[in-house]
């Protein structure tokens, strides 16, 4: 296989696809695998970035789709009550749901 993870960090107002097209050429073929916004030191005046885990596709080579699917292997008597309004809810939250 011709392929290539990379981490690219990048200011939040900039174009991946840009970026990728400017580094590699116009006719690179990409995957986005992850898209974290870092913006730690924002109010000090650092611009926010986000942090891009692409895989780098060549010779127009075919995305596989993949799906993950987890079974339940609890059972609970009654909702958890999950407190936050950050990633706990967002990552903890559906599953439980």
């Amino acid at each position: 296989m011709d392929q290539t993870l990379l981490e690219i960090s990048l200011p939040f107002n900039k174009s991946l696809e840009d970026y990728l097209q400017k580094k590699y050429g116009k006719n690179i073929h990409f995957r986005l695998i992850s898209k974290i916004l870092d913006a730690r030191h924002a109010p000090k005046g650092r611009v926010p970035q986000f942090v891009y885990k692409v895989e780098l596709l060549k010779n127009e080579q075919t995305i596989k789709e993949e799906k993950e699917e987890a079974e339940k292997t609890y059972s609970l008597s009654s909702p958890p009550i999950i407190i936050g309004d950050g990633t706990s809810r967002t990552l903890c939250g559906p599953a439980f749901c």
